[in-house]
């Protein structure tokens, strides 16, 4: 019979995790502690400017920079040529990512009356 071998298991610490969980929910959530469509879509915008930009939305590595450590006020200040990942190398469509960035900025508006349901986006 073949000898099974338990392989260590790989885990985050609970306060990593947390950080982890928490770096993509809407200020409401984090208040409250209710999920909505709303939340939903702000996370939803958060990650498509990660997708953007290939950098995640919260970063200290930005602050060397003097730049913002959170993706979102990073990215208000920035031009389409900074903002889209280097690993494009320039191979994209320029007025389909400057929509795809204003979705993104539609979505995660602080207010969630002013972002759009997801069937919008």
């Amino acid at each position: 019979m073949a000898e099974l071998r338990q392989t260590p298991r790989i885990t985050a610490s609970p306060s990593m995790a947390d950080e982890e969980e928490n770096r993509i929910r809407a200020p409401e959530y984090l208040s409250t502690g209710k999920c909505s469509e709303k939340t939903d879509v702000f996370g939803y915008g958060v990650e498509l400017l990660e997708l953007i930009t290939g950098q995640r939305a919260f970063d200290l590595a930005r602050l060397t920079h003097d730049d913002d450590a959170m993706l979102l006020d990073w990215v208000k200040g920035q031009r389409l040529e900074t903002l889209v990942d280097a690993e494009m190398q320039g191979q994209y469509v320029e007025h389909e990512v400057e929509k795809l960035i204003q979705i993104a900025l539609l979505c995660t508006q602080d207010s969630p009356k002013k972002r759009p349901k997801m069937a919008e986006v």
